[in-house]
């Protein structure tokens, strides 16, 4: 097949919706806070294993001074990745750090958020990585 018989108008780039369940994450460099709420850290990290390898999700721990249980949740993270923080370490710091020491993995579960979307009037699906469900890498 070459190129001229492609047809643009008809190729479908919608990736295949992530399924429900757990699986191996690993943390990638860049974690930062957001720009519009500066309390809040956002991070990325990508599937390891399975028909999802490679697939990236982004994670976000909302201000910690509005959400009392955000810290114990990222704290949950650092017991899981097996890598202690520095004393005075910044949090996307230490996120930073792990995610380039070959410690950055762990596990999560996925659960699908569906929605519905305000342009098209269609439902939709995001994945989002539940927070408190994050274990070791088996």
């Amino acid at each position: 097949m070459g190129w001229e018989t492609v047809k643009l108008n008809e190729v479908d780039i919608t990736p295949e919706a992530i399924t429900d369940g757990s699986y191996k994450l690993r943390v990638l460099p860049g974690a930062s806070y957001d720009e519009r709420n500066p309390n809040q850290l956002n991070m990325s990290v990508a599937i390891e294993e399975g028909k999802f390898a490679g697939r990236r999700l982004f994670v976000s721990y909302p201000d910690p001074d509005r959400f009392d249980w955000a810290p114990k949740a990222l704290k949950k993270l650092e017991i899981a990745l097996g890598t202690d923080s520095m004393a005075g370490e910044d949090p996307t710091a230490y996120l930073n750090r792990v995610a380039t020491n070959g410690h950055a993995s762990f596990t999560a579960v996925i659960k699908n958020d569906t929605y519905i979307d305000k342009n098209t009037q269609t439902e939709r699906s995001k994945p989002k990585m539940q927070l408190f469900s994050v274990g070791p890498a088996a």
